[in-house]
């Protein structure tokens, strides 16, 4: 559970209600000092500020300083000492019955919020505090974990002796790392050193078993280069059946465990059908297409209340619409195949442009999202009708394959995917 500092200077009472706001959203609030007579930061604050992940201060002046542009010394201290701790992002100042523009140059470009409490009660002044709170506070930008595997893979191995990210943190990075690790081909890694973590937090254990099941299936198919064995199937799945997600506490995080869990579901399933009998093959299929709609009605409900996991969405999307297309191909329904091969295009078209425009550097990653991108356009180049659009697919292709031919020199899964894609829609123009 997440240690947030509350601060406060002649509003005790305001600040009592606010972590009783926080305990509601498991948050477990510090609030700062003793007694309301304490006139000094003792080493109890100290001791608080130091154990704290994030902090909330309640910037109020005593009445003596209604006048000046002072507020209590106190609380200036701990502000800067928090600041200087946790970093601006990490720090959240409400200005009660003020403006910023009382405050010290140096302290501008904080996180700050004005907040009226004339003629409103204490009650409907802390919802509204911890309700920012709550929303601001900061996630980790799963895109940017793609391209810093190997930092977080650093952060993680040392998990056990530095504690330089909170376990709320640490969580996020093991959750989304997984895509990173499988991009870049570093699956047997990311078990390892995942497995290396120990920890006492219901919520990063939670994780961890969930990547680790996860990761198994990348493990038993040679990163999808070769299908899954019953065996394998009917054991990872079994272990997916579990709720970690119920288990995970910050609410971002639980549903991105959710829909990760699920995702993970349907692509055993996916892989199972490929390896099973005619007479199974449909029912695997449809279990696939269920979870894969399940998983794609989560991400749009999680996207409607976070705009900013789009980009992420679409990764995910990319990976759904294109199992339920060649599941549908493989059910001989052409028009929902067709369908679902379009939206796999569109949305590793947006996931690949963004990334290429925002992560430039980042070649390796762009590559492989180019190669996502162009296979998405080849297997839906069985269903283009126009000829010209069909060859203008394949030369587009086929120059891309000469560069990364020449310029990757590990010949990989997914590029041998793109070039059997390549060699099968030319067979059929």
């Amino acid at each position: 559970m997440e240690n947030v500092f509350i601060a406060w200077s002649g509003n005790r009472e305001l600040a009592e209600l606010v972590a009783a706001r926080l305990r509601k959203n498991n948050l477990n609030p510090l609030i700062g000092g003793g007694l309301p007579r304490d006139m000094f930061v003792g080493s109890h604050v100290m001791s608080q500020m130091d154990s704290c992940n994030y902090a909330i201060i309640l910037a109020q002046k005593k009445e003596e300083y209604r006048a000046s542009a002072e507020f209590s010394d106190n609380v200036m201290f701990e502000w800067g000492y928090l600041i200087a701790k946790l970093s601006n992002r990490k720090v959240f100042v409400f200005l009660i019955d003020t403006s910023e523009r009382d405050l010290p140059s140096d302290l501008v470009g904080s996180w700050i919020q004005p907040v009226s409490r004339k003629g409103r009660p204490d009650e409907e002044v802390a919802d509204e505090i911890a309700a920012q709170f709550v929303v601001e506070r900061p996630s980790a930008d799963k895109i940017e974990i793609l391209s810093k595997w190997r930092l977080i893979k650093n952060v993680l191995l040392g998990y056990n002796t530095q504690h330089r990210y909170t376990d709320f943190e640490i969580a996020q990075f093991v959750l989304y790392s997984v895509f990173s690790a499988f991009y870049c081909d570093d699956i047997d890694a990311y078990v390892g050193v995942c497995g290396g973590v120990e920890t006492t937090s219901k919520s990063l254990n939670a994780i961890l078993s969930l990547t680790r099941n996860k990761m198994q299936i990348y493990q038993c198919t040679a990163n999808l280069a070769r299908p899954l064995q019953v065996e394998d199937f009917f054991e990872i799945t079994t272990m997916l059946q579990y709720r970690y997600e119920d288990a995970v506490e910050e609410s971002d995080l639980k549903a991105w465990a959710k829909i990760i869990r699920i995702d993970a579901l349907s692509l055993a399933n996916a892989l199972m059908a490929s390896n099973s009998a005619e007479d199974e093959r449909a029912f695997y299929h449809r279990e696939a297409i269920r979870l894969g709609d399940e998983v794609l009605g989560l991400i749009d409900e999680n996207v409607e209340r976070q705009p900013n996991n789009l980009h992420f969405a679409d990764l995910l999307r990319g990976l759904q619409y294109r199992n339920i297309a060649m599941a549908y191909e493989d059910l001989g329904e052409a028009d929902a195949a067709k369908e679902y091969f379009g939206k796999s295009v569109e949305a590793r078209e947006s996931l690949y442009f963004f990334y290429k425009q925002s992560h430039a550097p980042d070649a390796s990653l762009c590559n492989k999202m180019a190669q996502e991108y162009y296979l998405a356009q080849l297997e839906r180049c069985a269903f283009e009708v126009d000829p010209l659009e069909k060859q203008r697919i394949l030369m587009t292709v086929k120059k891309h394959l000469t560069a990364w031919e020449a310029d990757f020199v590990r010949q990989k899964s997914l590029l041998q995917m793109v070039k059997d894609a390549y060699e099968h829609a030319q067979r059929q123009s």
